[in-house]
């Protein structure tokens, strides 16, 4: 009996279950649409919610990424300006104060620089704010304190880890925006300075001690009204589709394929944009870590190679005593076959470099009419050809070439890439020119010093034997005089003598 109850009780369950099942397979079919409509629009809400989490974390995500680098610019800018210009100048009676703007021939002091230059940036109309505050500001700084909780959280937190930047997103003056922090560090250079102006409000300063924050505020208000428009504008278009129906469905798809696919692009443009400022932040800091004139032409060929592995790579430079163009070095070539091709006149390719101060680009430099030597470059197996030339101080250093291997049209953001790592190369390769110049003369003053040494030695040692020469001589004379003075008393006895002999 009790199987018999629970064996009823199966059935009954498996009735209902299968009741149910055609409940809803007949609601289905009976109604598509209702039913399309509620999986479309629950589809399209966690769409939208979806597209709304995703375009807030990239506008946060490519803000922080881009004011980092931003910050990062600035910081080397204010260095470099601090190392490179002002101790260049400092020593030519070149003042460098504060309040530049008054005095005629004045430049500014690093900190000066960065606030000019951050208002500069200001003015253009991108609504970013750059500011450097302090816990002990100069009097002259009338805002160079802290001016809200955020700024008086970001000192504490630098003081404490200056190599991590304190961030927020947060709203600033009604508009969303991203405050970014970075640590202003004392160099070497600045704590003498600090410690000795006359109106420092601290005078025991030590490198490294944090004395500010270097604050980037950018506005999200532009971006997040256009991700807000764009949601809009696919939330309208997914309800016009929703009452289409299965037409609609489907151009809804077409629509968030595209969509996506345009984010896809921007993401993509972006982070290749975020690549090439990596890449020339690197490329800088290995070129600059040396001043050998042949490790940094190695430096840079090796940097650049990592960059972009797929190009062949030409330094020709002019030579500083014959003016003439000579091959420096090169990169995935025959070495051997490059600079043992004599070399008559300039490539034409490369004087249109140094002459225009402009990129020189042939499509097919194997059948190019300004190629010198075809023969060489289908040995090589090379296509397409860019030279970039070097120029630094209004002057041309060389050319720097740049190689595919299959037929290459350099877009405009290539060549603007390509022409600054240029820029910085060329800016190296000088000052590795100028520190072989110093080096040289530096041992003709070091040969000229030894030469010297020699010569005050022969003339002290001829300076001795002519003393001793001396010294003979007069013992000479002396004796001389002694004789000729017996002689005279001889002579005179002889004639005493004679006297005599006659009164005699």
């Amino acid at each position: 009996m009790t199987r018999n109850a629970s064996i009823r009780i199966g059935a009954g369950i498996r009735r209902i279950v299968g009741k149910t099942r055609a409940v809803i397979v007949t609601a289905i079919y009976e109604q598509t649409i209702m039913v399309l409509a509620v999986l479309f629009c629950a589809g399209a809400g966690a769409t939208l919610w979806h597209l709304s989490s995703l375009s807030s974390n990239l506008v946060e995500s490519g803000a922080l990424q881009g004011t980092s680098l931003y910050a990062d610019s600035l910081t080397e800018l204010r260095t470099f300006y601090g190392s490179q210009i002002v101790e260049r100048v400092k020593p030519l009676g070149i003042e460098v104060t504060h309040d530049y703007a008054t005095k005629e021939g004045a430049i500014p002091i690093p900190a000066t620089f960065s606030i000019e230059f951050g208002k500069h940036i200001s003015k253009k109309g991108s609504g970013m704010e750059v500011r450097l505050y302090s816990d002990h500001p100069f009097p002259f700084r009338k805002d160079g304190g802290a001016r809200d909780d955020f700024e008086k959280e970001a000192l504490l937190h630098l003081r404490k880890q200056p190599d991590k930047p304190f961030f927020r997103f947060e709203d600033y003056q009604g508009r969303p925006s991203l405050r970014y922090g970075t640590a202003v560090s004392m160099k070497a250079g600045c704590v003498a300075c600090h410690n000795t102006h006359p109106e420092s409000p601290k005078t025991d300063w030590k490198v490294g001690d944090v004395r500010g924050v270097q604050e980037i505020i950018r506005p999200l208000d532009s971006a997040v009204a256009e991700t807000r428009a764009g949601l809009q504008g696919t939330f309208i278009l997914l309800a016009t589709m929703g009452f289409l129906g299965l037409g609609g469905l489907a151009l809804v798809i077409g629509r968030m394929r595209r969509s996506s696919a345009e984010l896809e692009l921007r993401v993509a443009e972006r982070t290749a944009a975020e690549a090439r400022l990596l890449a020339l932040r690197d490329i800088n800091v290995a070129i600059t870590s040396t001043l050998d004139f042949h490790s940094v032409l190695n430096m840079l060929l090796e940097t650049i190679d990592a960059v972009l592995p797929n190009m062949a790579i030409q330094i020709w430079l002019v030579d500083g005593q014959s003016g003439q163009v000579e091959r420096a070095a090169c990169l995935n070539l025959d070495e051997a076959d490059w600079k043992g091709r004599k070399l008559t006149v300039t490539p034409p390719l490369v004087k249109e470099a140094m002459s225009t101060r402009a990129a020189a680009f042939a499509r097919n430099v194997q059948t190019d009419p300004r190629t010198a030597d075809s023969a060489y470059f289908r040995r090589q197996r090379v296509v397409s050809y860019l030279g970039i030339p070097l120029v630094v101080k209004e002057k041309v250093l060389g050319v720097l070439v740049f190689l595919t291997r299959q037929e290459h049209q350099f877009t405009d953001e290539e060549i603007e890439f390509l022409t600054t790592l240029a820029g910085q190369a060329a800016i190296a390769l000088d000052n590795s020119q100028l520190y072989e110049q110093m080096r040289g003369q530096a041992v003709e003053l070091e040969k000229s010093n030894t030469a010297k040494d020699e010569l005050l030695g022969t003339l002290a040692q001829q300076k001795e034997e002519l003393s001793r020469l001396n010294t003979g001589l007069a013992s000479e004379i002396a004796e001389r005089r002694r004789v000729e003075s017996e002689i005279e008393a001889k002579k005179r006895d002889l004639e005493t003598l004679h006297e005599i002999g006659q009164i005699n």
